[in-house]
């Protein structure tokens, strides 16, 4: 489901960028009653000199802490085009704030092309970037975690949401979108998004 919340023409093509550069991070946890799924969502930017990942501390830092149980198995990140790629998450990270809720962490443009990946790239120049501006549009994603069908370790598919809308507010450690449903035009996807929809999951995706 891939709803948008702005004018007509900034909502396709927009949304299937941003889907483009997005990726599930998940982790396995195997117990007597089969496998359990957990995930967030990542996405990928390219600065020139670097590429390297970005999501959620709290995803991080919810993967370390089942990375101590017995039953835990592996975290992976999703394939779009091609095959989710492994990865041992605690040699990885480049640095992560609880506080601001973000992590970063190491990847290849090698693993990127294997998954079937695209980095985000940009012309910012120089640092701190220019502010973002009120009420102009941005998009964001990520998947939801009730979107994830499993049918074994595998097989597993996740279903991506992804919007376009207008910057509520920002300042210099949040950027907020109101969503405001009686404007929600469905430009993807099959279904109706209910007033209860779980955006759980979608934490770590880009907003751009």
């Amino acid at each position: 489901m891939l709803p948008v919340d702005a004018e007509e023409g900034l909502g396709k093509a927009e949304i299937e960028f941003a889907a483009s550069v997005t990726a599930p991070l998940f982790w396995v946890l195997r117990d007597c009653l089969g496998e359990i799924i957990k995930s967030g969502s990542v996405f990928f930017l390219d600065t020139g000199t670097a590429v390297f990942a970005v999501t959620a501390c709290h995803v991080v830092e919810q993967c370390f802490a089942d990375s101590k149980l017995p039953t835990f198995v592996q975290t992976m990140v999703g394939g779009r085009t091609g095959r989710p790629v492994p990865l041992h998450l605690g040699d990885r990270i480049i640095d992560a704030h609880h506080d601001l809720d973000i992590a970063t962490f190491r990847v290849t443009p090698e693993e990127l092309k294997l998954a079937g990946h695209t980095p985000l790239t940009g012309f910012q120049k120089a640092w701190p970037p220019r502010f973002p501006e009120v009420n102009g549009g941005i998009t964001y994603c990520g998947f939801p975690g009730h979107s994830r069908r499993v049918r074994s370790f595998h097989e597993i598919s996740f279903g991506i949401f992804s919007a376009a809308s207008y910057l509520t507010s920002a300042n210099e450690q949040s950027i907020s979108v109101q969503i405001e449903r009686e404007r929600l035009v469905q430009v993807h996807g099959d279904g109706v998004m209910s007033e209860d929809y779980d955006f759980g999951g979608i934490s770590g995706g880009p907003l751009i």
